[in-house]
């Protein structure tokens, strides 16, 4: 028997947020009915947007309030409200299929209580393989041909309950991957990454912002966690300054080619934001990264 939570992000998707939540509910119905061995904890929305009211739904959902601060903030405000052994944090733009939580269960109940269970998401063009970063930040190594995953796909993405006292998502990031940062937390304080291909969802995602809004928060969340990557979880002298360095060269010539004098600004920006918000916070993680005694859980 193993006790699993679920909590859903949302802001402003109702339509989206009740398919995701009917195909959970589905798929608890059908693993319990299949023999499972499962316990829910906590099923739990964190809203961030106007006040909803879920009708039509078969279990007990926790509706909470959002800190409305972002993506990083909200997936953090569903981990300050669950139980459980195992929680998967998801979005509100996904539909599981009815076998997911069987799946994730059976592999679950293998596996110690160090490791990160992740598989891949579905779109209208295929699957897609989780990614971890490069030198600059750019999520494109594929996990599968990797020894040490440093990377997860964060909607179907199941955590250990107890990494949460040691990892949070960063608050300071209102849109972006939050999973980039926080997969170099679980590795630095002994947790391991476990893909497993069958395990899967559906993305319906459509972005409603602006390319230019998105594209500014995707560069800055991209250089401030991997500034943050390079000095605190993989301590590189060497790489953190030659990231400083070369990285604003590199990225206004690449979005001035796109953009225009528009990439030249944007560039700049997200840079000097992205190191500011990094200075600022430095001195803090120092702090707390001297107070842990031991990098491991075992």
């Amino acid at each position: 028997m193993l006790t699993l939570s679920i909590g859903i992000i949302t802001r402003n998707r109702y339509h989206d947020l009740i398919r995701c939540v009917t195909s959970i509910e589905n798929s608890i119905d059908h693993c319990i009915t299949n023999g499972g061995g499962l316990s829910i904890g906590e099923l739990v929305i964190s809203n961030d947007g106007s006040e909803i009211t879920v009708k039509d739904i078969r279990y007990t959902w926790k509706v909470i309030e959002g800190p409305k601060k972002g993506i990083g903030a909200n997936r953090n405000n569903i981990i300050d409200n669950i139980n459980g052994e195992y929680i998967l944090i998801t979005d509100d733009d996904m539909e599981f299929p009815v076998d997911f939580i069987k799946k994730s269960l059976e592999k679950l109940l293998t596996v110690n209580r160090n490791i990160v269970l992740t598989g891949r998401l579905k779109d209208t063009e295929g699957y897609i393989t989780p990614t971890e970063p490069d030198f600059w930040g750019y999520r494109r190594i594929p996990i599968d041909i990797s020894q040490q995953p440093r990377g997860f796909s964060d909607p179907v993405t199941w955590f250990p309950v107890n990494c949460f006292s040691k990892c949070r998502f960063d608050d300071s990031v209102t849109y972006g991957p939050t999973e980039m940062d926080f997969s170099y937390q679980l590795r630095f304080n002994g947790y391991e990454i476990t893909y497993m291909p069958e395990l899967w969802a559906i993305h319906w995602g459509e972005n409603r912002t602006s390319v230019t809004l998105n594209k500014a928060h995707m560069e800055f969340s991209r250089i401030y966690y991997t500034l943050r990557r390079y000095h605190s979880w993989e301590r590189s002298t060497l790489n953190l300054l030659l990231f400083r360095i070369l990285e604003l060269p590199r990225l206004t010539v690449a979005l001035t080619r796109k953009m225009g004098l528009k990439g030249i600004l944007l560039a700049f920006h997200a840079f000097v934001k992205a190191n500011v918000q990094f200075e600022r916070g430095k001195h803090s993680m120092e702090r707390e990264l001297e107070d842990t005694s031991s990098h491991s859980i075992i």
